[in-house]
C-alpha cells in the first residue's frame, strides 16, 4: 500500500467518523459566535448562498443594484470565517 493509498484511507476514515459530542458542542458554539458577528445583510446573503442562490439572484431579491456588492459581502464573510477557523 502506497503513501497516497494510506492518506486516502485516513481521509475516508475521518470523513466517515462521527464527531464526539464535545466536538459538536464546540463547533456549534464557534458557529453561533461567528453568526452573531455578522450584520443582518451579511447573514441574509450567507443564508441565501447556502440555499444555492447565485450572486445575481441575491442582488435582485435584495434590490441591490450590482452583484459586485454581493461578491464583496461574500468575501468579507469568507475572511471572517477564516479568522474564526471555520473555512473548509
Amino acid at each position: 500500500m502506497g503513501q497516497q493509498d494510506a492518506a486516502d484511507d485516513r481521509l475516508l476514515e475521518v470523513l466517515d467518523s462521527e464527531p464526539t459530542p464535545e466536538a459538536t458542542v464546540a463547533f456549534v458554539d464557534q458557529l453561533e459566535h461567528f453568526l452573531a458577528r455578522l450584520r443582518p445583510d451579511e447573514r441574509q446573503v450567507l443564508e441565501m448562498r447556502l440555499q444555492g442562490h447565485s450572486n445575481e439572484e441575491i442582488a435582485a431579491k435584495l434590490n441591490i443594484k450590482h452583484d459586485r456588492t454581493i461578491r464583496r459581502i461574500v468575501e468579507r464573510i469568507r475572511g471572517m470565517a477564516e479568522q474564526e477557523d471555520l473555512s473548509a
